[in-house]
């Protein structure tokens, strides 16, 4: 007999809501309006927080944002197997707990609000070859936004960015220490002027909001590595020409997307392996593509895209 997940809305601006997921279903939690279970108005939530896939008798849940917390039973999570009684919580005080039930055939459909059914409308990627051996992926629409690809990619493991403050408009914040400059080399005032930072965006709380400032503005590099951030800004510093922060004649500016996007769709994978070898993949802004991101990484990287809702366009370019 088919079952339901049925989520009870116990705390939170939704108090009191239930919501009703059908077997085979999937339930996107966030910010964004799509969402199945949407609280637009708590902004500790993450456009997209929290994914529930109920297969059974697999229920899970992936946690996707990289700035908030997803907790079963006060424990926070990043992949979780759900059984009944189990409480969750995310936000600002928002809690769900947990239950199953049959649904007789010919019962009244699942009470999943309509929001949740577009949400179950996979988004699309295209795909495109690059010189350096990895693939190209990018958005053939405004959605999935820049925002909401990050969200997917932190899943799967830890984001780092390369942000040029100086090109975002932004001066370095103040938490800021000297071994998170890239150009390390250089006198303080220097450094603190044209330096790019290299921060995680799971250990840094405002690193966030500095990427979407600099978005658009050829500023910011994000990639993913399971490198600790000391062990892959010395990796970055090596792609660039300065190993152990001693420059030789030139640098190699992988820093700025324009040029790093001109590298890898042009260089080939030799000319670009010391950079890539540490890398699983990089992320930058594309003014030509209507989500505005391109994402570089290798061709299993699909499964990881599908995982976060995104379906291969009928035509890949």
């Amino acid at each position: 007999m088919p079952q339901r997940l049925i989520l009870e809305i116990v705390q939170g601006s939704l108090q009191g809501q239930i919501i009703a997921v059908p077997e085979g279903g999937t339930l996107l939690a966030g910010r964004l309006p799509e969402c199945g279970l949407s609280v637009p108005q708590d902004l500790t939530v993450s456009r997209q927080h929290f994914r529930i896939e109920f297969r059974p008798p697999e229920c899970r849940l992936v946690h996707l944002s990289q700035t908030g917390v997803t907790s079963v039973n006060d424990a926070p999570v990043g992949v979780a197997d759900l059984r009944r009684g189990d409480r969750i919580t995310f936000g600002a005080g928002n809690c769900l707990t947990v239950s199953f039930d049959d649904a007789p055939v010919g019962s009244p459909a699942p009470t999943v609000p309509a929001s949740a059914a577009r949400s179950g409308q996979a988004k699309q990627y295209a795909v495109s070859e690059a010189s350096c051996g990895w693939k190209i992926y990018f958005s053939p629409a405004e959605e999935p936004s820049f925002e909401a690809i990050l969200e997917i990619l932190a899943g799967s493991e830890p984001v780092h960015a390369l942000i040029d403050c100086r090109r975002a408009g932004v001066a370095p914040p103040p938490e800021i220490v000297e071994s998170d400059f890239l150009f390390g080399w250089m006198p303080p005032a220097a450094r603190a002027q044209y330096s790019p930072i290299f921060v995680s965006l799971a250990e840094f709380p405002s690193a966030a909001d500095l990427v979407r400032t600099g978005w658009g503005k050829d500023a910011v590099v994000c990639c993913g590595s399971r490198l600790p951030t000391a062990e892959l800004l010395a990796h970055w510093k090596a792609a660039i020409g300065a190993p152990g922060d001693r420059p030789g004649a030139a640098l190699t500016a992988y820093f700025w997307p324009s040029l790093l996007d001109q590298m890898l769709t042009c260089q080939s994978a030799s000319q670009t392996a010391i950079l890539l070898s540490g890398l699983h993949w990089l992320l930058i802004e594309d003014g030509k593509s209507p989500g505005q991101w391109k994402l570089f990484a290798k061709e299993d990287f699909a499964a990881i895209l599908a995982a976060g809702g995104l379906q291969p366009s009928v035509e890949k370019t």
